[in-house]
């Protein structure tokens, strides 16, 4: 059986790495690495016999966003592959910095259309890896334009080498500066929010556009079922509570809220400064037409759809044919929409609930059950079949 070592270099100052690293290179039949050749064509050459050992030569660390997983995966059953660790540029920027990482986020953005914004809205701290389509100063354009350009930024270009750069400042400082594709990202927010507390509707601020209650917002929420790094719209969004919940269970996704009334706009803009929920997008318009050029959704709420209901909904199935939908319906029109839709989608799984809340209220000495208009919860899921359970 062939050997495969996958050996960590750091940052690229060879004399970081260890007296083991040294050891397995040079004793090594052969040597591979990233800077000399592309990475199909590296595991090509692994895959050709050899007598002996070969040494993969990987930047930075073994067990941060490595090449080393993809050698694992691929080469596991017919080879023997081992990993040596280095020493990651994210260990070196905080040391650097006398920052500890162990209370921080760390994340890759390297090569991916990954967002910072969402980590920086709900993280103390991040470290993040730079480079390709996410360049620092993207990063910083990104944070800027999403309300967080004051927050504090250190950006490691060049580590460990002799041209080592270490800029700090403000996300807007960075926007336009000349930098290096490859750096490493230290963001420190003060102000940031715990994405795991739900809100009342006591939190945010009101106006004379409806909001959905916060009985009926947990549950409809709950029936979505988002995961942290999805992208979600709320459309109809009202004062944002909705679109602001929704931001902090997609804590490292995206969230448009789409909005046509002037007040409902202002006060979404309003509510998500308060509740710091930089992630939420806030869009300008009537569905479905304001969904053009939207990322693709994973879920979508529905909380008002100005009478075009079924229209919605299809334009949302061109994008996403498995899109999981959840619409609060309280008038006999609005029920009326719904049912048509369910009716031409007879395969797709669904559910309908009628929530009937009550809240006491003190009139004189005493206490009264006052009732709260019923709301209609409607859950599509496209991507089941109807009588599909969740386990199959």
């Amino acid at each position: 059986m062939k050997q495969i070592d996958v050996v960590g270099m750091g940052p690229g100052n060879p004399e970081l790495l260890s007296a083991q690293a040294h050891r397995i290179i040079q004793g090594a039949k052969r040597v591979l690495n990233t800077r000399e050749m592309a990475i199909s064509d590296l595991l090509k050459k692994l895959e050709e016999p050899i007598e002996g050992s070969t040494a993969v030569l990987v930047s930075g660390d073994t067990g941060f966003h490595s090449l080393a997983q993809t050698i694992e995966k691929q080469f596991k059953k017919d080879a023997l592959v081992s990993f040596y660790p280095g020493v990651s540029s994210i260990a070196y920027l905080s040391s650097r910095l006398k920052v500890p990482y162990d209370d921080a986020k760390l994340i890759s953005l390297h090569g991916n259309q990954k967002s910072l914004v969402p980590y920086v809205s709900y993280h103390h701290k991040v470290f993040a890896l730079t480079g390709g389509v996410n360049r620092a100063s993207d990063c910083c354009e990104a944070l800027t334009k999403a309300g967080l350009g004051e927050v504090e930024v250190v950006i490691g270009e060049a580590l460990t080498l002799p041209h080592e750069r270490i800029l700090k400042g403000q996300a807007k400082d960075f926007i336009d500066a000349e930098l290096l594709d490859l750096a490493v990202l230290y963001v420190e927010h003060s102000n940031w929010i715990s994405p795991n507390k739900n809100l009342k509707d006591s939190d945010f601020i009101r106006g004379k556009v409806p909001m959905t209650k916060e009985e009926i917002r947990h549950l409809s929420i709950d029936k979505l079922q988002v995961e942290p790094d999805e992208v979600v719209y709320d459309i109809g969004a009202g004062t944002g509570s909705v679109a602001i919940e929704l931001a902090r269970k997609a804590y490292q996704g995206m969230v448009y809220a789409i909005e046509r009334k002037e007040e409902g706009l202002e006060l979404i803009q309003e509510n998500r400064l308060k509740h710091g929920a930089f992630n939420l997008n806030v869009i300008k318009g009537l569905a479905p037409a304001a969904l053009e050029g939207l990322p693709a959704p994973d879920k979508v709420f529905i909380g008002g759809s100005g009478g075009q209901m079924a229209e919605i909904v299809e334009k949302l199935l061109v994008v996403n044919p498995k899109l999981k939908l959840v619409i609060n319906v309280v008038s006999l029109q609005g029920i009326n929409e719904a049912i048509k839709i369910l009716d031409g989608y007879q395969t797709m799984d669904y559910e309908v609930i009628c929530v009937n809340v009550a809240r006491s209220r003190k009139l004189g000495s005493y206490d009264l059950m006052m009732a709260q208009n019923p709301v209609y919860i409607i859950t599509m899921d496209f991507a089941k079949m109807k009588g599909e359970s969740e386990d199959e």
